[in-house]
């Protein structure tokens, strides 16, 4: 269970930062080519979540329950947020004027759902922060 909760943690981190760079680029409009790296490594990290419910047990304790629906929850999240960087990372990337005024009205056609994908992936996080560790290591 302590290496499906460090999968959870580390596509936290990667849609953080991700969430970050997406939000930077509503703001002012440049391009950040890392914004498609960033895009591929929450996929790898999503698909390494992924194989590690696979291989999970049935949970025994109430935390463990807790941390299966959070990283099922988790993955989702980060597969959708990763769908709406792939509809964003291409044109961002390219740089040119015409593509980057097409990112920035993708973007804000997108904010929302960006929101709140984000909102989504705080709300796991400090669901983790808050205990459910420690309530799974130590029972």
């Amino acid at each position: 269970m302590l290496g499906l909760a460090c999968n959870v943690m580390q596509i936290l981190s990667a849609a953080n930062e991700t969430y970050s760079l997406s939000k930077r680029l509503l703001e002012t409009g440049d391009a950040y080519p890392s914004l498609g790296e960033n895009a591929t490594t929450l996929k790898a990290l999503s698909t390494s979540l992924q194989e590690s419910l696979a291989t999970i047990s049935q949970p025994h304790t109430e935390a463990e329950h807790q941390l299966l629906r959070l990283a099922k929850s988790c993955h989702t999240s980060a597969q959708e947020l990763s769908c709406e960087l792939d509809k964003l990372a291409g044109s961002a990337i390219r740089g040119k004027l015409r593509e980057s005024i097409k990112t920035a009205v993708k973007l804000r056609l997108r904010k929302g759902r960006l929101e709140r994908l984000e909102k989504d992936l705080r709300a796991y996080q400090t669901t983790l922060e808050s205990g459910l560790l420690l309530r799974i290591w130590f029972v």
